[in-house]
């Protein structure tokens, strides 16, 4: 048996009986194993083994398992591993690594995992590496109140992608060094909800989210990256508290939630969310700031008719109403300097259909003659219109509808192109 397990076996499906493993882990002996399939429960729950203050089990050598595959159920539940592990390319059905501690680097790149993962609660003392691997589909993924304390990396590399083929819980986990999700694909919903991430960033760069995926009540000190992303269904950013936010080139086919996000620096394109965005006034403002301060002037405008928008649907009938409705229809709140040019061509054929019908000016001929006095009117140019009646006041009021306009055309049309 020592024979056997001392030396790495590396042809091609090797056939290796779970208890070889367990009485090597048992006697304190590495395991180096590549290319194997191990027969049997990898089950460590009736081992008797060391146990640390806290009460975990403890495995002192380093563990080296790679490009295997494990038939039964893997079970280390609460173990301690003091040295470092190698699950590279290995596959598991139904691994459950509840509890544990890795104090050394944990290597699962390439590995293949179905029916369940549950790394509910592990500690991540060292770096961790899950790149490439795959989660296949209905595979039930658990991350939830895994600490991470240094570099977590669940990415693609090299033109290929991490899979999570089932949900993925991360909730309640906490990342201290980068968090990299770039090029993973998440077919089932993705719950990060609650995480705290402490590192200098967390990366999600051409992350696909199939199926719903929430950050609610989660906080970033670092930068968050999700260029190029693609949000097939609900994302969910509401209470996230965080500096700087990328969504550059990312695309929302679903609502995206933001009510009660704080943030420094969001940047994205109005025009990709302003149809899904569902958040509050709070945000609203934030959002109209933080392109205003990135010379996203187009963007801030809208959102700032949004807002505005927002603010006159929720007040009641009113003097404030109705300034609002005034300021809706004459200048777009002050961010559509065409739709007063519009309102006052409305205006000048008002008043000259008024004059034309009511013959409320001498010597008028056609309508075209009514056309220019009214516009004449409307500019101030009056003197010359020889005023029938009580005409000659509604001219002056054209006219002080006229300065009003003129200037209200102005001031919005230098507000949003003269800048």
């Amino acid at each position: 048996m020592d024979a056997i397990s001392e030396s790495p076996i590396e042809s091609p499906n090797t056939l290796i009986p779970v208890g070889i493993i367990l009485t090597q882990i048992k006697n304190g002996k590495a395991l180096d194993y590549d290319r194997i399939t191990i027969i049997g429960d990898l089950d460590l729950s009736g081992l008797e083994l060391p146990l640390d203050e806290d009460g975990h089990y403890i495995i002192h050598v380093p563990i080296k398992i790679k490009h295997s595959n494990i038939q039964g159920t893997t079970k280390i539940l609460n173990v301690n591993f003091m040295d470092s592990v190698d699950f590279s390319g290995t596959a598991f059905i139904n691994a459950d690594f509840q509890g544990c501690i890795f104090s050394r680097f944990a290597g699962f790149t390439d590995a293949i995992f179905t029916g369940y993962a549950s790394f509910s609660n592990v500690k991540f003392v060292d770096d961790v590496s899950f790149t490439n691997s795959q989660f296949h589909e209905c595979t039930l993924i658990r991350f939830d109140e895994a600490k991470f304390l240094k570099d977590a990396f669940f990415w693609g590399m090299h033109d290929e992608n991490i899979v999570f083929g089932g949900n993925s819980y991360f909730c309640h986990a906490k990342f201290h060094g980068i968090a990299e999700f770039s090029e993973a694909i998440f077919l089932g919903e993705a719950d990060f909800s609650l995480c705290r991430f402490y590192g200098e960033r967390i990366q999600f760069l051409n992350a696909q989210f199939s199926k719903k995926v929430s950050f609610r009540g989660s906080s970033v000190k670092g930068k968050a990256y999700f260029k190029n992303d693609g949000f097939k269904s609900i994302a969910n950013f509401s209470e996230v508290s965080l500096e700087i936010i990328d969504f550059t080139a990312s695309h929302f086919e679903d609502r995206l939630y933001l009510t009660g996000a704080t943030f420094s620096s969001f940047k994205i394109q109005w025009d990709i969310i302003k149809d899904q965005l569902i958040c509050d006034d709070s945000v609203l403002l934030a959002l109209i700031t933080n392109f205003r301060n990135s010379g996203q002037f187009d963007d801030s405008d809208d959102c700032y008719y949004r807002y505005k928008k927002g603010i006159q649907k929720q007040r009641g009938i009113g003097s404030k109403k109705i300034f609002d409705l005034l300021s809706f229809v004459s200048c777009g709140y002050g961010v559509r300097p065409f739709r007063t040019f519009y309102v006052s061509a409305f205006l000048i054929s008002f008043f000259a259909l008024l004059f034309w019908f009511g013959s409320g000016i001498g010597g008028l001929q056609s309508i075209s003659d009514a056309l220019y006095y009214s516009a004449l009117a409307f500019t101030a140019n009056s003197k010359s219109i020889n005023w029938i009646g009580i005409y000659r006041y509604i001219g002056l009021l054209e006219g002080f509808l006229g300065w009003l306009f003129m200037a209200l055309f102005l001031v919005t049309l230098g507000r949003t192109w003269l800048r």
